[in-house]
């Protein structure tokens, strides 16, 4: 992997553009900094382009980043990054996604990720939107694959999927044949970690849109929800329902 490229796309996506540059300028993303560089970077000809596990390994295809402009990279890195910062496969696993579902909920996270980088025009091609799937763009990742599913998740587990579908595990949480083992000796990001970058991200996030003026919806929503939790109120109305029941039990 040319990693002198990779550097300049990372360069590219966190400086601040230079008046009357031509081309196109940089993103102006500081606070994704501390995202960024603690990606370890794999080469991998099995992958298109480049996909990213939930050890943070991004996987690229030698001959696509030599082929690719720095745009074009750090546009992915953007996309992967994204998918990383908003627990895609946490929260996939939750709902127990599989290889039989992941497409669909891969198309339900690239949407999302579609809205936070859309304001910065970061977009790679081929990345769905909410608008094409017919969904309001405040809807989470959650609710944009309930629509697209329909019917819950069937946790029948499904075949092995290929390295070329989907954007890895660090999106849906489905292990592809060519992601290196979790205890393999290259670097990665463990949960600890993974979670201070998230709370740095957003803290630098914020203080961001403060300066330049403008809060992206969606990004701003996320950095909120890190910096400040709700408690969600499912499980806590689920827990009410079954201890009424248990109590009126046997009691008519």
């Amino acid at each position: 992997v040319d990693y002198t490229k990779l550097a300049a796309a990372k360069l590219w996506l966190i400086s601040e553009p230079n008046p009357g540059a031509s081309g196109s300028p940089p993103r102006d993303q500081p606070y994704l900094g501390h995202a960024l560089y603690a990606l370890v970077a794999v080469p991998s000809l099995e992958v298109p382009t480049i996909t990213v596990d939930e050890h943070w390994r991004v996987y690229l295809n030698p001959q696509w980043v030599d082929a690719a402009s720095v745009p074009e990279i750090g546009e992915q890195l953007a996309h992967v990054t994204w998918h990383l910062l908003a627990e895609h496969a946490d929260r996939a696993r939750s709902l127990d996604v599989d290889s039989s579902t992941a497409k669909l909920w891969g198309k339900a996270a690239d949407a999302s990720v579609t809205e936070t980088l859309k304001p910065d025009s970061l977009v790679p091609p081929g990345l769905c939107s909410v608008g094409e799937l017919g969904v309001p763009s405040t809807w989470s990742t959650e609710e944009i694959y309930a629509k697209l599913s329909r019917l819950p998740p069937s946790g029948s587990g499904g075949g092995p999927l290929e390295p070329d579908e989907g954007c890895g595990s660090g999106c849906d949480g489905v292990p592809r044949s060519h992601e290196l083992p979790a205890d393999f000796d290259i670097g990665g990001v463990d949960l600890n970690e993974a979670r201070e970058i998230r709370k740095l991200v957003a803290i630098e996030y914020v203080e961001h849109a403060k300066r330049r003026g403008d809060q992206p919806g969606d990004a701003m929503r996320w950095a909120k929800k890190i910096l400040d939790p709700t408690i969600a109120w499912e499980p806590l109305l689920t827990g009410a329902v079954r201890r009424a029941i248990g109590w009126a039990a046997g009691r008519g």
